[in-house]
This record gives structure tokens, sequence and C-alpha cells, in this order.
């Protein structure tokens, strides 16, 4: 076999090439497994967030395979989008629209289909290095004709449900990309930022009043409609040193007055206020118009002064209050790229950041400046570019929710949800969730096939290709179509189907989420839309897993998914995220190449999902150690093996001893219990199982059975380890293969022999059919207790396992299990005899201490005294009867104390050394005579020669002869008393002792 340091080495995958053929070969025909991969954004190389989700996905896939399921193994890749388009720009050196439509947008979608490409074929290699089991030939992608016309036709049900509609609210908007953004592209978007934040005075128009409003966004000012006031608050009419006139401020706000404040010189209720006239706050044609305090509810007494400005053209809320009060029109102030229009005058072409010096300076003239500073808060951000986003005014495209939400919550009640609380998030997003916004002003995305008629106002919807080429009025350019991107699709008009007037498409393209989305229906044969399972993170609730539960509810009425797994994110060690982008992003090759592959797939498989993934060295090195557990006991077996090559496969065991049949219970549990762990998707616990698994064979099973593998010749006894041994390891490797396939391989094909078929083609073990009356699964662990704590009393007292020791004493309730394992826990604990006892009052002596608490009540300064007496004192034993028999103790100094002013104890008497945990107490003689003194060194000895064979690199089969000079005369003795002992141990046909002085001298050599 390899050296264990080189087995987990980077790029090195022992998986036959053709295995995935072999393994659809197999299952051909049989039941399906589902699988529907969540696409990967192909825009950059696979980093260490992938890793945990792919190992996941691509687990479970193996499973299925194993267990007799026909898996298809398509992966798919999103290629479409913003987030591709950001790339290209920063590529190209391009900055807004503007300079891309310059550029060409021809030539600028070309670049953008040139790059997904690129990184579609990169990570391909990069999964194919992370034994990612791939048809990688048919992988799926969004930009092709084929997703995009199956967009195309969800959008015409949508249509002819009359569930599309055009809107015209205010959306988040990204200056820097110049489109507006979708609420559930908003989730998860939010960062800590510092604003100017600026409270500033309305003048109240024919009074000596102004009342204070406060605001995050001073741009915002400029589209100023009007002011909000709660007419159930208390507003007070506040004398101020700054103002000659009085400052309405709220009642729970006077704080933000600073000392500023005089008195309060008068109360009034907000429906006092309403219907109040104020001047502009800055001097602009756009704000000349009457400006007047309106009511509203939502006003709050958190932040600011209890008074909110309101301009509908400039945030979401604003606008609903605008729409409710007849506002419109509404003021727009800014353009796509997030600067003043012309008719702005001296805010013209300035950006919503760079106008605040102006804003406050011509607030400061205006004499309605109160003061600014710095306010920190969560702000939205573009998740594409994370430029910080502004709220305008668009007209756009939208899916409504409120005729499906009833239906989209049935259909989430069909899922099963892991974890369960995913379950309750998405039932929380669909009660909530609004309108889905699906139009963006971009270019390389899905061209939304809507066609709206400027004669009939009639919007055409087109369903397919093939509809497109029907109506199109030069069918001709549809066949040209290099794909269905622009600017290409903008040049096809087709016939409206009402008025039969030239239409031209919008130019508009789709939410990126439609693209995901549709997945179910564009990639998977008609009818077999639901997906047994998707795996993704949590933050998929409102995105990917959205958008597919809204997609397929419209098409088919049902949920596209029968089981939906999420995962969190991976953090360091010390709790800090990794970034998907920036100087904390990492590749997924370079940590495998650090740790090996397998290494980094058991890590990702270990972690539960419902929690962050702390990753780093040691997380990375706690796998490592625990899959070379599995290989510390396949080296064993191997070991022995080669030399005896014992036919196991062929071998019906007989007479199992019950260690024996312990473990083959335990191989049975293990078997059940991780099927049930893979089948509920909970990879994280097939670890688990597996790790108490294998240390329970290296760590028990080996230790307690290592010499019957050292027996010449071949009998019953040592046929039946080997069979036990072989189904265990068997098994495990088998369970372990969705997770480490390449280790699994190895170690599959250096212990089952060269002619066995791939570990991949192998059935998910079954129970081993070996049946027996008593279950020892219980029993064991009563004697693995004993041993444990027999072994710690050694510690404890620093006695040497290689120390013999005359006998151990336990105590339980459990004589029939100590009785069966009784020669186990001899060799365990090197112990000559075990007896079982009833009673260890034996090995204690009984003594009493002072309760203080109650002796302290009665005593008062004298209870030290007593303890002392007590200490001092050569009656115990007296005392003892006296206590236990309830009467009264008498003390020097003391007379007639009762009972309960004690406490009875007990304490080992001298040469033994007692532990006791639950009802099992173990007991260790500690008396060494000469004989057992002489036994250990021997011991020690047999170890000294077993090393110099390892540092010679001898077979285990090969016979010695050993030169001994002993360098004092207790090592001389020993040797000579034990000899015959230390030459069958360490296969020695000659052993010359000789005696001496000084050091030690062992020279061995080949017989």
């Amino acid at each position: 076999m390899k050296k264990e340091t080189s087995v987990f080495d980077f790029g090195h995958n022992y998986e036959p090439a053709d295995i995935l053929v072999k393994v659809k070969a197999k299952n051909k025909g049989k039941p399906k497994f589902n699988f529907l991969d969540g696409p990967v954004t192909a825009n950059a190389p696979l980093c260490l967030h992938h890793g945990w989700g792919r190992t996941l996905k691509d687990a479970y896939n193996r499973y299925n395979s194993l267990i007799g399921k026909e898996v298809d193994y398509v992966w798919g890749f999103d290629a479409q989008g913003m987030w591709v388009e950001v790339e290209v720009e920063k590529l190209l050196g391009l900055n807004n629209k503007q300079e891309i439509t310059q550029y060409g947008v021809d030539k600028f979608t070309e670049k953008c289909i040139e790059r997904v490409n690129f990184f579609k074929n990169h990570q391909t290699e990069q999964s194919k290095l992370f034994e990612q089991l791939g048809d990688w030939e048919h992988s799926y992608i969004t930009n092709s004709d084929q997703n995009i016309t199956s967009i195309w036709h969800f959008l015409k049900v949508c249509h002819d449900k009359k569930m599309l509609k055009q809107s015209y609210k205010t959306m988040p908007w990204c200056p820097r990309c110049g489109t507006s953004l979708s609420e559930h592209e908003m989730s998860g978007s939010y960062k800590e930022r510092t604003h100017k934040a600026v409270f500033v005075k309305a003048k109240l128009v024919g009074r000596d009043e102004r009342i204070l409003v406060w605001t995050t966004t001073p741009w915002t000012l400029a589209a100023n409609m009007a002011i909000a006031v709660n007419p159930e608050f208390t507003y007070c009419k506040c004398q101020v040193k700054s103002d000659k006139n009085l400052l309405i401020v709220c009642e729970k706000q006077l704080k933000v007055l600073r000392d500023d404040l005089v008195k309060v010189v008068e109360k009034v209720k907000g429906a006092d206020l309403v219907g109040l006239v104020y001047e502009p706050f800055l001097p602009l044609q756009k704000q000349q118009f009457e400006h007047k305090i309106v009511p509203w509810d939502q006003v709050d007494e958190i932040d600011g002064s209890g008074a909110v400005h309101i301009a509908p053209g400039c945030g979401a809320e604003d606008f609903a209050l605008g729409t409710k009060l007849n506002m419109a029109p509404f003021i727009i102030p800014v353009a796509e790229n997030g600067t003043f229009y012309e008719d702005f005058e001296w805010l013209a072409g300035l950006s919503t950041v760079a106008c605040e010096p102006a804003v406050f300076e011509h607030l400061t003239q205006n004499q309605t400046l109160y003061y600014h500073h710095d306010h920190t808060h969560n702000y939205p951000f573009c998740w594409r570019c994370k430029t910080d986003v502004i709220f305008r005014l668009v007209e756009g495209y939208d899916i409504a929710t409120d005729g499906i939400r009833k239906d989209l919550l049935k259909a989430a009640d069909t899922v099963h949800w892991t974890p369960d609380f995913m379950g309750k998030s998405m039932r929380q997003w669909l009660t909530d969730m609004g309108d889905w916004n699906i139009s963006r002003r971009r270019f390389y995305g899905l061209p939304l096939p809507f066609y709206p008629c400027k004669k009939c106002g009639h919007l055409n919807v087109i369903d397919s290709k093939e509809e497109l080429r029907a109506r199109a009025i030069d069918p001709s350019k549809v066949d040209a179509l290099p794909h269905l991107h622009r600017p290409y699709i903008d040049e096809i008009q087709i016939t409206c189907e009402k008025c039969h007037e030239p239409v031209s498409r919008v130019t508009e393209v789709g939410d990126c989420w439609l693209d995901a989305g549709i997945a179910p229906f564009s990639t998977k044969p008609k009818g077999q839309f639901k997906a047994d399972m998707v795996l993704e993170m949590k933050e998929q609730i409102r995105l990917w897993f959205y958008a597919q539960l809204f997609m397929s509810v419209v098409l088919t009425g049902e949920a596209p998914y029968k089981n939906v797994v999420g995962h969190s994110t991976i953090v360091d060690e010390d709790g800090k995220k990794f970034s998907k982008t920036g100087p904390r992003k990492i590749y997924i090759e370079d940590v495998a190449k650090q740790y090996g592959t397998d290494v980094l797939r058991y890590a990702f498989a270990s972690a539960n999902p419902t929690l962050d993934m702390r990753f780093g060295d040691s997380i990375a090195e706690d796998a490592k150690r625990r899959l070379l557990a599995l290989w510390n006991a396949y080296v064993f077996y191997t070991t022995y093996a080669l030399v005896d090559k014992p036919d196991v496969k062929n071998y019906q065991p007989e007479n199992l001893a019950p260690i024996d049949m312990w473990l083959v219970q335990l191989t049975n549990q293990y078997i059940q219990a991780t099927r049930e762990a893979y089948d509920q998707f909970k990879i994280h616990n097939v670890v688990k199982l597996t790790d108490d698994f294998v240390e329970n064979i290296s760590n028990f099973y080996i230790r307690v059975n290592r010499r019957r593998y050292w027996k010449n010749g071949e009998d019953q006894d040592k046929m039946n380890a080997y069979w036990c041994l072989f189904q265990a390891l068997r098994s495990v490797t088998i369970v372990l293969t969705p997770l480490v396939p390449s280790y699994a391989q190895y170690l599959w094909e250096n212990c089952f022999g060269e002619g066995e078929a791939p570990v991949m083609l192998a059935n998910y073990p079954t129970p081993l059919k070996i049946k027996s009356k008593t279950d020892l699964l219980q029993p064991i662990e009563l004697v693995k207790q004993i041993i444990s704590l027999g072994l710690s009393l050694r510690a404890e007292n620093q006695i040497a396992i290689k120390q013999p020791l005359s006998k151990v004493y336990v105590k339980t309730n459990q004589i029939d299990t100590v009785t069966m394992f009784a020669a186990i826990i001899q060799e365990q604990l090197n112990v000559k005899q075990i007896e079982i006892v009833t009673d260890d009052e034996k090995f204690n002596v009984a003594y009493l201490t002072v309760n203080f608490k109650k002796a302290g009540a009665i005593l008062k300064n004298r209870v030290q005294e007593l303890k002392n007496a007590l200490q001092n004192s050569q009656q115990m034993t007296q005392y003892i009867a006296a206590f236990d028999a309830g009467e009264k103790i008498n003390i020097a100094g003391f007379d007639a104390l009762t009972p309960d002013l004690f406490e009875r104890k007990l304490a080992p008497r001298a040469g033994f050394v007692i532990t006791a945990v639950n009802d099992i107490t173990v007991v260790l003689d500690t008396q060494i005579t000469d004989d057992l003194m002489l036994e250990g060194i021997a011991r020690e000895l047999i170890r000294s020669i077993q090393l110099e064979r390892m540092n010679q690199k001898m077979e285990i089969t090969d016979r010695i002869v050993v030169d001994f000079k002993a360098g004092n005369a207790k090592m001389y003795a020993a040797a000579c008393a034990h000899q015959p002992r230390i030459m069958r141990e360490v296969l020695a046909t000659e052993m010359h002792i000789t005696g001496g002085k000084g050091k030690h001298e062992i020279h061995i050599r080949l017989a």
C-alpha cells in the first residue's frame, strides 16, 4: 500500500476514468433519482464556499447509485445576467451603459458568452479534480435558446392567466448598472454604512413656526412633495436658542434638539398639524407648488423628529403614501446613472452623493438647515457590483403574486425541508412577498418576449421560437439569429395579433432568477420536472428555491421538488466569513492541493449544515486524522491477510466468539443507521456514525483480537476473526464512497483485490445474515467502560500498561457480562485475575469528617477545634461503629455529639486504587511482586525488539536471531525467566542472553 501521506495527493483520482459509463449501465432502467443542480455562476473559478454544497450533491447522487437508482449526473451553469456583464465591463474598461452602447452591444454580448464558456470549461475541470461525478458533455447552461424559450412559455402562461402587468413604482435601483432590482434580489444585500443625515426646518406659511424634519438621503429633498406626521402623536412647539421661530418636534424625540432647547411652549396633536402649508426646502423650479403636512400612521418615534419628508419618486413607502393621497405626478429627480436631470438647475449632472455639499449650502442660505451628522445604519447595495442603491420611480413589468399566493403556500407544504426551519422561512417569504419585478434595463440576459403595440395598446407575448418565426415580418431574420440574445433579437419585428401592425420588442431583459428557476422544465423530459432533491445554501429560500416554486406552481400547480436541503455558509476558525470576491476569496483547488481532495470533502461532509461551518488548518487536520484511523485498520488487516491469504469471500463462519458476534451486530447497526441518515439527507450523521464505527473497529476489536491473527496456520477462530473484520471494513468502504470516492476506491482495491469491480459498482451493504439470541451491543459498552476505568486508574497512578498486576476487582450488577468477557478485560488491563465482588468495603477504610454546616450551627467557633481533634484521634474505628449504629460520639473535648454532625466517607486501603462511575466500581491491586516486576520488564524488552524489527524494515513473517546484553541484574533475570515468551512473540529462532553493566544492547539478524 501507499504511504498514508500520499494517498490524499491532490489530482490523483483512483476511480477509473470510465466509471460514470459503468455506473449508468449498471442502473439503467431502474427507478430514477431525479436530481437537479442549482446552476453555478460560470463567471469565475470555483471557490471554497462552492465546495460544501458540491460535495453534498455529489455524495447524494453517488449514494443513490449505490442503492440501485438511475441518476443522470447532470450539472448546471448559470450563464447570463448582470453578474457576467459587470465582470466583462471591468475586463473591457467600460464604466456604464452608455460606454457599452458605444463599444457595441453585439461585441459586448459575444464577450459575455466567451467569458461564460471559458469559465464553464474551467469549472468543469475543477469539478473533476474535486471528484464530482458528472455527465459533463450534457451539462445544462442557462443562456441556451432552449432555456430562454422555456421561460418565454412561462411568461406567456402568466400573460394568459392575467398575472403579467406593466408597473410604475419606486424600485431599488443601481446607478452603476443602470437597472432596477427585485425584492428577492435584495435579500441579504445590506451592509452597515455611514451617511450624512440632516435635520431641516420647514417654514410654515403664515406662522412663526417651523417643523423639524429628518432624512438620511439629503438628495431626495429635491423631490419632496409633503411632510407626514402621525395624527396620534404629541408634538411640542419649542423655544430654541438658535432660531426666533418655534420648532415643532415629536414629544418623544426632544433629544434631537440637544442643548438648543430652551423650553416647551405648547403641545399639540399631530392631527392639528395636518393641512398646514410649508415652503419648499430647496430653491428649485420643480418645487414651486403648494406643500402640505399630511397624516400617516406609519410615522414612528424611534428615529428623527417624528415628522417625515415624503418624496414618492424616491422611496417605496413614500410612493405608496403619495399614490393613496393622489399626489401625482411625482417628481423623478435622477436619471438611470444616478445623476440629476438637466431641469434640476444647480443640481444638474451631480450624483446623489456629490450633490450633498450643494444641498447643504442652499439649505444654509435658505435658513432651513438645522444640522447634519454622521448616521450609521444598514443600507442596501447592489448584489452584483456592490454599489449603494438608490430608489427611483421606474416603469417595468411585474408578475402579480396575490392571486397565486395560496397555491404557493399549499405547494410549499408538500415539500420536505431540511432543516425544517427552512420551510417556515419559505412560508414567511410567500406570505409577505410583493409582486415579482422581472424587467431589467440591461443587455446580456433573457430577452423578454414582450411586443407592446403602440397603435392598439395590446401586449403581444411570444411563447416559442417557432411562434416568433411564424409571426415575424421577416422569418429569414429569425432563421439567421446566432442565438436569442440582444442585439440580434431586437431586430425581429412581429405582427400584432390584434391590429396586425408591425411591433418591436421591448429592450428590457429579464430577472436572472427566471433563468435558473425554469431549470426543472428546460432540462428535464416532459412530465419529469419534479426533483427528488435540490440542495443549495439556505439564502436560496428567497432566490432559486422561490423562483423554481413560483414558476412550477404557475405551470403545473405543483412544487418542483420533493425535498429541499439547505446548508449554511463557511467561516474561518475565528468565525469570520470567507468572501466570494476580494482578498478573503479562496480557490477550491488551492485548498484541495494543501490538504487533499478527500480530506476536504470529508471536512465538508462532517459539518452540520444547519450551522455555519468553521474551516481552517485544525478542521482539515482533524478530518485527515479521522480518515487515517480507517487507514490504520486497513493496514492491520492487509498486513496479515497478505501473509495468510484468507478466502473470506467464500468462507461460512461458524461458532463465532461473543466478541465476533458483537462486531457483526455493530456492523449491521451501522449499515442500517447510515442508510437512514443518507435517506434523511443528513450526511453529517453518516460521518459521525462512521467515525464511531471505525473507532470501535480499530481501538477495540483489533486491539482485543490482535493475537488471533498472529497464529500460525489456519484454524476456525482465526478465520472467524478475518471474516468479521473483512465484513466491517467492506461495509464502511462502501458507505464512505459517496463522501471520499478516490480514497474509498484505493482502499477497496487494496483490500478486496485487483479483480474486484470498482466500489461505485457495488451495492450498498445489507445486514449480515448471522443470527444471535443475545444482544451484545450494550454488554460490550459495559466491558469497554470497565476497561476504560481500569486504564484511567493505571494512568492516574503512573502504572504503565506493560506492567502486569495481580488482580482487578469489578463490582456491577451485570455479572454475566463480566464473566463472559473476563478474558478480554484481563488482557486489556494486563492483570492476572479478575474477581467480581458485590461489596467494595474490603478495599476501603471508612472515616468521618465534620459536617461543617450542621456542626457550625451548634459549635460556632469550636468547629475547627472539632475537625483537628477528629483528624488527630486514633479511635476512628470506634467513631465509625458509633456512627453506623446511630449512637452519640465522644471525641476528646466534645461529648455526646449526634451522628448528623458528621459525614461518613471512604478511602482506599493501602495497595488498592479505586474508581466508580454510576453502578460500576473498578479496583486494582497495585502491589507488584518480584515476579510481576520481572514480567513487566520482559514485556518492555519485547517491545524494544519489535521496534528494532520495524527499524530494519523486516517482514512480519521474518524469523530472527536475537543477541541481547542486559545492562543490569533485573533485566538479565527478566530476560532469562521469560525467554520462551520473548522468542515466541518476536519470532526468534535463537536468543543469546548475556549479563553486564551499563546500557542494554539489542542486535537482531535474519535467521
